[in-house]
């Protein structure tokens, strides 16, 4: 009798060369890699998965910016003063927000596009380089930064004439942040029709005299508003300051009849409320943009270096230039110019201090550095 193999029947056929549902004469490597799946592209992932890179993709304008979503206006709609009813609703990639290191913000540049199935929904699936990034570092994780708007021109640094007071701390922290974030800055001076408080025209008159715009105006009487109308007119401005300085008064009185909510100065503590909760970014009639911005009481450095403070102080820098030592610290060197500058006011040298420890501090733990951990 002949023996049965194992790998074949009783006839002594090769079982892989049997005729049937079990072999199949095609069933070749290549056919078997395939169905392996070694054969196969591989799976589209993050982006991809959800929206074909051959579908068409449109560029917009972020105007308002959420974790989840983003409200948007595209460039094929874009006019002057657009309205509310311009803005598109976009949902956001969580790839694109890995890619980016952080949130989309007012002011970003994306590609929207719609999903493989056809459906209405928009989608950010991609965001162009930020030409500039106001930024702090973030709150609940003081390691990495937290853009507030990106690709603004200007900042403008709000502060009331009267009350509440201004603070040439905060105002020289604007600054520096500005210059970090590779914008201009100027300073906004509300509520002109009321008498302006002595220490605050000193500050003002003091900075106009370092060379910096100040524009002075006033949301009720309508004095100054067509200068700022057209210093404002064409760029992308961004306005920051204290809670009740006036920020959305003003842009509610550069657009009239805009829905734009206005609270008063508590009497109580002479500190602002705060009305405005989120960046909002408004189109100007006559071009360009302003974006309101929460109030802020303090602002962390984020990328700040020497250069940029050196560019909110040109008066130390300028007494710097005759100080014994290139690295003087302005504190108890020998032969320091600034300290004997009568130039440099004692308020301003604590602001420049208080400033330059926290930017050296900073750039120690090598944190909101250029190229350093976190540091976009």
């Amino acid at each position: 009798m002949r023996s049965r193999d194992r790998s074949g029947d009783a006839s002594g056929e090769p079982a892989e060369r049997r005729r049937g549902s079990r072999f199949d004469p095609l069933d070749t490597l290549q056919e078997r890699e395939k169905k392996s799946g070694r054969g196969r592209p591989p799976p589209r992932r993050g982006v991809e998965a959800l929206v074909d890179p051959s579908v068409e993709r449109h560029a917009a304008l972020v105007v308002g910016a959420l974790p989840a979503h983003v409200e948007v206006l595209l460039d094929s709609e874009a006019r002057p003063g657009a309205t509310r009813d311009d803005v598109r609703v976009a949902r956001v990639h969580p790839a694109l927000v890995a890619s980016l290191g952080s949130p989309l913000v007012v002011g970003d540049r994306v590609e929207v596009a719609r999903p493989s199935d056809a459906s209405e929904q928009l989608w950010a699936v991609g965001c162009l380089p930020r030409r500039s990034s106001l930024a702090r570092p973030a709150v609940e994780r003081e390691k990495q930064a937290q853009p507030i708007v990106a690709n603004a021109g200007v900042l403008w640094v709000v502060v009331a004439q009267g009350q509440p007071p201004l603070r040439p701390g905060l105002v020289d922290r604007f600054f520096v942040a500005a210059s970090a974030g590779g914008l201009s800055f100027a300073l906004l001076a509300t509520k002109a029709d009321l008498p302006a408080e002595p220490e605050s025209r000193r500050w003002l008159d003091f900075y106009e005299s370092l060379g910096v715009t100040v524009a002075r105006t006033s949301a009720v009487s309508g004095d100054g508003l067509a200068a700022v109308r057209t210093q404002m007119a064409g760029q992308f401005g961004v306005l920051v300051g204290q809670s009740g300085v006036g920020k959305s008064s003003l842009v509610r009185a550069l657009l009239p009849g805009q829905p734009i909510a206005v609270a008063e100065v508590s009497a109580a503590t002479g500190k602002g409320r705060h009305t405005t909760t989120v960046t909002r970014y408004y189109g100007l009639p006559e071009g360009g943009a302003v974006v309101d911005t929460p109030g802020l009481r303090e602002l962390g450095l984020w990328g700040a270096e020497r250069p940029h403070l050196d560019a909110a102080f040109p008066d130390v820098t300028q007494a710097a230039a005759e100080c014994r030592f290139d690295d003087c610290r302005h504190d108890r060197e020998p032969g320091c110019a600034v300290r004997e500058a009568p130039s440099v006011a004692p308020e301003r040298l604590a602001s420049w201090r208080k400033l330059s420890e926290e930017i050296d501090e900073r750039l120690r733990s090598g944190f909101g550095r250029p190229g350093g951990p976190g540091g976009r």
